[in-house]
């Protein structure tokens, strides 16, 4: 009787003769890097810096390319046009999610509403976040509270200015706290665990992490087999995560069932519930709302104070427009918004130079298609890559500069908000709500600090610009001083929490 390993070794034989076959009977695919037998292009897949390495790709095989590791096709779209074309205007075909065996099956996100396959559930999920944050006037509900802990956060960083890395983290966690489930205080420890949380997703969601998800057959091995050491890093990371899913739901439940919740995504939906599944689901989609406005947020409110370390004339420039049109009496609010179009282009800026969703979260096919005369089996995978499309020199000029000015004038350069949140129906559905919390945010740290180089040895110098890799990006620490503008504004930003 054969042994589990040599049953393994057989299935792993009939595998490989099977690419073989497959690589024999290659059709005309999208232009890469050519591969070789059986393997395909395993060596040619990036364990990092995948943007960069994608973005060479583009000068050499043009904007739509492919690789085939294993039997898995891999389409990478690298421009924004490419990304339009097979994500919008063929979203039939494209608006699947890839199964990602690590991530989604042993970790749990598939639970999470952005992983799910495209289906009823996804879309209901989808038409429960656009009926409460979907649209401006749906948003206006969210706006006093965001209003409030933004005052909460420049109260605390005139209290411990050095701080502030910390602090963005707690403000982007607190906003999504409040939302979901109407939380008051949150504790900088969970939204450390939130952090941390979405930080194993991105590692396990990466194609090249874990063989797994590059061969999901070992999905089915026993965890005590060799080589299945990734079963125990997903068991601890699955723990976390249904951790950081359960403590703020008993929170609202507890707060509903004794009458004293605050309106909240979560306590608007419980008093609809009628059944456990229905709970579960809610669940989910309530932690969407933390998951996806914390990391995310953190990472732009994080970068905005790099931007302003680096580029001193454009803080004052959003600050001399800001004393210009709400004066220093009192601090920006959002009816102020249409009325400080520099403020708004910096913050555009800072959604493309720092850009906080590099690969976004990889679609898939879900048919055979041809696309300029290319074929994409059903099953490809498609990335598509948000940083090249960002700095795309055919779009922007001089792209590497952190150049606001850019989207002002007769003939405004393109505003990456077309495309900050991904593409087709799994475009981000909180992205008016993200982007209003970031706006007001930014408008009042503008309004009442000022960000300046840190001071080493008696002289100050520029930090250098360093991103993290995975799913969400942001830069990593680095110091910076943060001052109060003046006494006055020491006045408005302790008058706006004690109201």
């Amino acid at each position: 009787m054969l042994s589990l390993a040599e049953v393994g070794l057989v299935l792993f034989g009939v595998f490989l003769v099977y690419q073989l076959f497959i690589s024999r009977t290659r059709k005309n695919f999208p232009p890469g890097p050519r591969g070789y037998p059986i393997i395909g292009n395993l060596f040619d897949m990036p364990s990092g810096d995948e943007v960069f390495v994608w973005a060479k790709w583009r000068e050499r095989w043009g904007p739509l390319n492919s690789v085939t590791t294993l039997g898995q096709t891999i389409v990478v779209a690298n421009s924004y046009q490419k990304a339009i074309e097979l994500c919008d205007k063929k979203s039939s075909i494209y608006s699947e999610r890839a199964p990602m065996p690590m991530a989604g099956e042993l970790v749990g996100w598939k639970e999470n509403l952005a992983f799910r396959p495209y289906g009823k559930e996804f879309r209901y999920g989808r038409r429960v976040y656009h009926q409460e944050f979907g649209n401006n006037v749906s948003l206006e509900k969210f706006q006093p509270a965001q209003d409030t802990e933004a005052c909460k956060f420049l109260k605390n960083l005139l209290d411990k200015p050095t701080d502030f890395i910390k602090l963005s983290a707690g403000i982007a966690g607190a906003m999504s706290m409040r939302t979901a489930y109407g939380y008051e205080k949150v504790d900088l420890d969970f939204i450390t665990l939130v952090n941390r949380v979405m930080d194993t997703a991105g590692v396990a969601a990466a194609p090249n992490s874990f063989m797994v998800n590059m061969v999901p057959w070992l999905l089915n091995i026993p965890s005590w087999f060799p080589g299945a050491g990734f079963k125990k890093i997903a068991a601890k990371w699955r723990h976390e995560l249904l951790t950081m899913n359960q403590i703020p739901w008993d929170f609202v439940k507890s707060q509903v069932a004794a009458g004293t919740a605050l309106d909240s995504f979560s306590s608007r939906l419980l008093r609809e519930v009628k059944s456990a599944e229905d709970e579960n689901y809610i669940k989910w989609l309530a932690a969407g709302i933390l998951v996806g406005g914390t990391d995310t947020s953190y990472g732009t409110i994080l970068s905005f104070f790099l931007a302003m370390v680096h580029n001193p004339e454009v803080q004052r420039k959003a600050q001399a427009e800001i004393d210009a049109v709400v004066g220093t009496d009192r601090l920006p609010t959002y009816a102020d918004r249409p009325h400080l179009p520099y403020v708004e282009s910096l913050k555009k800026e800072i959604y493309r130079c720092f850009v906080v969703g590099p690969l976004g979260i990889p679609h898939m096919s879900n048919a055979d298609d041809v696309h300029d005369g290319y074929f994409i089996p059903k099953g490809a995978i498609l990335f598509t890559n948000i940083w090249l499309i960002a700095h795309d020199p055919d779009v922007y000029t001089r792209p590497m500069d952190f150049y606001p000015e850019r989207y002002l004038g007769p003939n405004p350069q393109q505003d990456p908000m077309d495309f900050a949140f991904g593409f087709g129906r799994r475009i981000c559905p909180g992205r008016y709500l993200a982007d209003a919390a970031v706006w007001i945010t930014m408008a009042k740290l503008l309004a009442a600090f000022n960000v300046l180089p840190p001071v080493k040895n008696g002289k100050s110098y520029i930090p250098p610009i360093e991103m993290t890799p995975g799913l969400v990006s942001h830069p990593k620490d680095f110091d910076a001083i943060v001052v109060p503008r003046s006494v006055k504004a020491v006045a408005l930003i302790n008058a706006s929490v004690d109201q």
